[in-house]
């Protein structure tokens, strides 16, 4: 929820939906596009959606939008999830255009969902937020903390690995 705290329980990485969430997303993602696998999170979302309707102050949030939310929203305070390009790929959004393309906005549309649904998206490295006060105090972090738009995984991997050319 825009107050984060969660409304639903979480979905695995590997959790595959239904068949009616992939019907849904296949008429308007484009042939091949990584929505279009079950396990992707525009899947996830709109499997959601499907068994018991979002309410308006429902947002989707990846494991690491959720932290950073905790360590930046104050409690009580309303406000979507933040995101970094690489965790909002299956989600949707195109890193070219560095918005939400218009079919999935089209797709929202079409099932009674807005675009707040969605997590802001930063830049890798890019400044999210600051620190919410209380949180500086609860982990021992300085207040002046800031909180940047992260990576995922297997791309956290490939930095570490230092490939520099194709084969590495």
């Amino acid at each position: 929820a825009r107050t984060g705290t969660p409304t639903r329980g979480p979905r695995m990485y590997d959790f595959s939906v239904p068949p009616p969430a992939l019907a849904a997303i296949g008429k308007f993602a484009p042939e091949g596009h990584t929505v279009r696998s079950s396990t992707s999170a525009l899947a996830k979302l709109v499997d959601w959606h499907l068994s018991a309707p979002l309410a308006p102050h429902e947002v989707l949030a990846h494991q690491a939008d959720f932290l950073a939310g905790q360590l930046t929203r104050p409690a009580g305070a309303t406000q979507g999830a933040t995101s970094d390009w690489n965790n909002a790929l299956k989600l949707g959004y195109d890193v070219r255009l560095l918005s939400y393309p218009p079919w999935l906005l089209s797709l929202l549309e079409a099932h009674n969902l807005k675009e707040g649904v969605l997590p802001r998206v930063v830049r890798p490295g890019a400044e999210a937020a600051s620190i919410d006060p209380a949180a500086a105090v609860r982990f021992g972090l300085p207040l002046n903390c800031k909180v940047v738009g992260g990576t995922t995984d297997s791309i956290a991997a490939f930095i570490a690995a230092r490939a520099t050319r194709p084969g590495q």
